[in-house]
């Protein structure tokens, strides 16, 4: 059973699906687990279920999903980032991506990532947080250009 249809400009005609970058860097406080936010610029969102932070599946929407998350970094006090942590939560499950350095110096962008298939019942959410700590004791940001949310209904 299709589950899609491909419009002639090329576009999943699949309403179960949706994408958002950040708009704007978000200021991460040092040693807290903090959800990312503001997800909105080129945002793809066919069953109005996602509002730029957190993806509630609509009726008619439960299924298999493919979920994915990137998240950057910028440690914005020094260059100095020690730990970034992205942790994608799907139906209570969770997925994380870590960033450990034990250097004290050189690190300002770090690039996370995670990815993750997961059967979804309607009322079931998708979001991400993060944790970071400077070793100066400074905050972090996210980079919103490197940082975005998506899923995509792959199965019923």
């Amino acid at each position: 059973m299709a589950l899609t249809k491909v419009r002639s400009d090329g576009i999943s005609s699949n309403p179960f699906m949706f994408y958002g970058r950040q708009a704007s860097d978000q200021t991460i406080p040092r040693a807290s687990t903090t959800v990312v936010t503001g997800m909105t610029t080129h945002e793809i969102d066919p069953s109005s279920a996602f509002n730029g932070t957190t993806f509630t599946v609509p009726s008619g929407g439960a299924g298999v999903y493919l979920v994915k998350a990137h998240l950057t970094i910028r440690f914005n006090d020094g260059s100095d980032g020690e730990t970034a942590q992205l942790y994608l939560f799907a139906n209570g499950e969770k997925c994380s991506s870590r960033f450990q350095n034990d250097s004290t110096r050189d690190t300002v962008y770090c690039p996370l990532t995670c990815s993750t298939i997961v059967t979804l019942a309607v009322g079931n959410t998708i979001y991400m947080s993060t944790y970071s700590v400077d070793n100066d004791g400074g905050t972090s940001l996210t980079f919103s250009a490197g940082t975005s949310l998506s899923a995509y209904r792959i199965s019923l």
